[in-house]
């Protein structure tokens, strides 16, 4: 059975618990289809049996000896909750991702070849509520604390407090003077390539006791490209500390415009300073596969413009575009194609370093916040908040929900305030929460309207049909979609079963929708909110094809997550 966008696997990549771009979306590329077949059955149990609580419904052997390796894995894995750990490893598919760095708790400073620049890693710092980028090996801009890729692939074999299926001793080994037991994942099969079977390197003291994980080999299953990633990790106790990038604060409170910064420009070389410009952007141009570059009127002098480099959805943020586009686009160009944020109101400041480009008349302005927060220690940080809000805010009001909930007694109005993302020219607009982020669209997927990241690897997904389905054909279609997954996953427990919500057709604005939704249940229970896997499902005829949009909570427990997904699927508006 053929793995979708929307249905569950535990081994999943996307800033995903189980090894998610973080650092930023643009890492996540969509390669092909992936069969579940392909992926033993044993490889994703590692996960999914802590996710549901399959282990602890299996029966534990009665000799310590065989308990002995689950007992030092979870011990090592214990020991790496606190302090922190130097990493060192690749991530394998197609290609190879090298990773490097430190972690520490949710903390992380973390770097990635190839990164979006030839030849230049991308490093992303994460500390606590705060987060920063730099992709170019110069620029640091603020970053999204829930871009977390590359940690999750570096602290999931890691990742302590939960309960291990059986592990079986490989042997022991001597390296750099530490000895090391190799365990692994145990399963019936006796034929069965290692590959494909999480594997762990533990270092002992002289007593025998673990310490930590000196090194781990195992596939991961990437929900992003439907493929298995093969990982391979070095861990180590690190003397440094994650801080911050060196950020100096601006040269002066003032607000500068355009001319006032070519006057200055190798006086305020690798400085930082503050530009307010009319609300308007005059045009958009992608100069990367994550930056864009601005033109733009300052408000210093009647006829001064300019041209400012932002990091990836920071023109969204800011209020400039509804979203990010390819290619270079006049203000008419953005216009028509429904991308153009706020055309009037107040000025808007940001704060850009400044970069000189030898003796050119104009230096390289690149923006790295929308606004400054000064620390009690006297340390700077800047955000892409203006005023400590998101600089776009509209919020649709929510439609009718699949259980006829009316709009006055929705929790959903008491929910945090929603970005209005606009997709299909205008026509379909969902309210997405200030949790989740829009990915870049990436023109291979061309099925693919958008994508969207949520905290620890939640996600979600419109997608266009390109065979055709005519409003008649709907209700079939979900009666084919229920009778298919009805018949279970691989990935599913023994003693688990698909347990389905709803799958209904409603009536939406008078729109006719399919609305399934199902979760992974352990035989015998009743309550599904703490359940992994949580999916919802809208999917309609729209202009003669299907239109199917698609969350997910993937490993995220959290009650509050589901409730938040059916507040965006309640959302969803269509015009023909």
């Amino acid at each position: 059975m053929a793995i979708d966008s929307a249905r569950s696997n535990f081994l999943v990549l996307q800033l995903e618990k189980l090894g998610s771009s973080g650092a930023s979306p643009v890492i996540m590329r969509t390669i092909g289809a992936f069969r579940v077949q392909e992926l033993p059955l044993a490889a994703l149990c590692l996960f999914v049996s802590a996710s549901i609580g399959l282990a602890g419904a299996q029966k534990k052997s009665t000799t310590s000896s065989q308990d002995k390796p689950d007992v030092l894995l979870t011990a090592a894995m214990k020991n790496m909750s606190s302090g922190v750990w130097s990493v060192n490893g690749t991530v394998t598919f197609k290609k190879v991702i090298n990773l490097h760095g430190l972690l520490s708790g949710e903390d992380f400073d973390l770097s990635m070849e190839p990164g979006v620049k030839p030849g230049v890693p991308m490093r992303g710092i994460v500390i606590k509520d705060k987060a920063w980028v730099c992709s170019d090996g110069e620029t640091w801009h603020a970053g999204n604390p829930n871009d977390r890729l590359l940690y999750n692939w570096l602290h999931v074999p890691i990742m302590a407090d939960r309960n291990l299926p059986p592990f079986e001793k490989v042997g022991s080994e001597q390296r750099n003077g530490q000895t090391l037991l190799h365990v692994r994942l145990k399963v019936p099969e006796k034929k069965i390539n290692p590959k494909e079977l999480p594997q762990y390197w533990l270092v002992l003291d002289s007593q025998g006791q673990a310490e930590y994980i000196g090194h781990t080999e195992m596939p991961m299953f990437s929900q992003a490209r439907k493929e298995v990633m093969y990982c391979s990790f070095d861990y180590a106790p690190a003397k440094e500390k994650i801080a911050p990038p060196p950020l100096e604060p601006p040269v002066d409170d003032k607000a500068y415009g355009f001319n006032d910064i070519e006057q200055h420009k190798f006086d305020w070389k690798g400085k930082i300073v503050r530009v307010e410009v009319t609300p308007k952007i005059l045009g958009s141009e992608q100069i990367g596969e994550d930056s864009y570059r601005a033109f733009l009127k300052d408000t210093a002098t009647p006829n001064h413009y300019g041209m400012v480099e932002f990091p990836h959805d920071a023109l969204v943020k800011l209020g400039f575009l509804k979203k990010t586009v390819s290619g270079r686009h006049a203000l008419e160009d953005l216009e028509k194609m429904g991308v153009l944020g706020r055309i009037d109101g107040k000025p808007v400041s940001f704060y850009v370093e400044v970069i000189p480009i030898g003796d050119k008349p104009a230096p390289r302005t690149v923006a790295v916040g929308g606004k400054l927060n000064r620390e009690a220690d006297g340390s700077v940080n800047y955000t892409w908040e203006l005023g400590g809000k998101r600089a776009v805010q509209s919020t649709p009001p929510p439609g009718p929900s699949a259980s006829g909930q009316s709009d006055t007694d929705s929790k959903s109005n008491h929910a945090p305030t929603a970005n209005a993302v606009s997709l299909l020219d205008g026509k379909l607009t969902i309210a997405i929460p200030p949790d989740f982020s829009r990915d870049p669209d990436d023109p291979k997927e061309p099925k693919t309207v958008a994508k969207f990241s949520g905290p620890d690897g939640a996600w979600g997904t419109v997608l266009r049909g390109t065979h055709g389905l005519t409003p008649d054909k709907l209700e079939g279609y979900l009666k084919m979609r229920v009778a298919e997954y009805s018949k279970g996953f691989n990935w599913l427990p023994k003693d688990s079963h698909l347990q389905w919500l709803e799958k209904d057709m409603v009536t939406i604005n008078g729109r006719k929708w399919a609305d399934w939704r199902y979760v992974p249940m352990l035989e015998g229970t009743k309550d599904y909110s703490h359940s992994p896997v949580y999916t919802r499902f809208l999917t309609t005829s729209y202009k003669g094809q299907l239109l199917e949009i698609t969350f997910t909570s993937n490993l995220n427990t959290d009650p509050k997550l589901k409730e938040e997904i059916d507040r965006i699927m309640d959302s969803v508006q269509l015009e023909e």
